[in-house]
């Protein structure tokens, strides 16, 4: 029996940090593609239909669905706290009532003995579980944000001075608000160096919404060059041109 009893713990203790990685993994920001919006919505949907399974297994799958119902609410609280701009008064309350709530929760179980009704688990655990599903397909079936360069034609580029070269514009036709990665934009010239970068404010785009953010550029010339100011075309290619006169901008996949 022991033997037994010490197999079947090992499998609960794989089970449960197997589950424990999986909502981790979910909760980061890895998974952009989905809406911070639904992803919220699922993390909390995940602890409620954990929680309400515990009322329709033996007492020996208790704790593993507690554990896992209190990690998706543990990993659902600060997700959303960082996504979404609540202030510091709502942020207050909702930690503190998440507090109450546990507390209240332990002690209703471990006192009282209180256990969610067969029947009302039944419904919680399929309504639960429909719901993560449907947000799931839901999200992964509507359009991913565009993300679109728009360059000026030209630009007077002085050393060591900030210019604008064109706005990365991001459009989402979703109904919630969508995460993207700007581009890692590059840019090059004859015999200088260009370094281009955005003045990203958010990386999250409102649903059925716009966001625009100026791709700027700091131009660095050799010493041995005349520092005058100096016009140049400016151009989308799709790899480092350096010709004489003209920016080369593109999109590089390297991450340094």
């Amino acid at each position: 029996m022991r033997k037994g009893l010490s197999s079947s713990s090992a499998f609960y203790v794989l089970g449960m940090l197997f589950g424990l990685f999986t909502i981790l993994y979910f909760g980061m920001e890895v998974i952009l593609e989905i809406s911070p919006v639904v992803k919220s919505a699922i993390l909390f949907l995940t602890s409620v239909t954990f929680f309400a399974g515990t009322g329709l297994t033996v007492s020996k799958w208790s704790i593993p669905l507690y554990f896992l119902a209190s990690i998706s609410y543990l990993i659902f609280v600060p997700y959303t706290l960082l996504r979404f701009d609540f202030g510091s008064a709502a942020t207050f309350l909702i930690l503190a009532g998440s507090s109450a709530v546990f507390l209240a929760a332990g002690y209703m179980i471990s006192e009282k003995e209180i256990q969610i009704p067969e029947k009302k688990a039944k419904y919680l655990v399929t309504a639960g579980t429909i719901l993560i599903v449907g947000l799931f397909i839901f999200d992964i079936s509507g359009p991913q944000p565009e993300i679109n360069l728009e360059l000026r034609n030209s630009a007077e580029m002085t050393d060591r001075q900030e210019t604008a070269l064109g706005t990365v514009r991001v459009t989402n036709e979703f109904l919630l608000p969508r995460a993207f990665e700007t581009p890692n934009y590059r840019a090059c010239t004859q015999n200088a160096r260009v370094d281009v970068y955005t003045e990203r404010k958010d990386d999250t785009v409102p649903g059925k919404g716009t966001m625009e953010m100026e791709l700027k550029a700091r131009y660095h010339l050799p010493e041995t060059e005349n520092r005058t100011t100096k016009a140049y075309q400016i151009r989308e290619t799709d790899e480092c041109v350096e010709k004489e006169g003209q920016i080369s901008v593109y999109e590089s996949y390297r991450l340094d």
